[in-house]
């Protein structure tokens, strides 16, 4: 059975969560990172947020 994910955050405020169930996040990256994962993204012919999120999967060992 999944889990719900909860609306609020750990300080109180709102966690904004799609339809299908995905949690935006907001961090800071450097400026090369940023420009590696823009190149990567057009090169691919994909999002940033799908580059993020399959790095993500193998670092941690999530199965698809």
């Amino acid at each position: 059975m999944a889990r719900k994910t909860p609306t609020e955050g750990p300080r109180g405020g709102r966690t904004t969560v799609s339809k299908r169930g995905l949690i935006r996040k907001t961090f800071w990256i450097h400026q090369d990172e940023n420009e590696a994962l823009r190149k990567a993204a057009f090169e691919r012919r994909t999002t940033e947020t799908e580059i993020v999120r399959r790095v993500l999967r193998r670092h941690f060992k999530i199965r698809d």
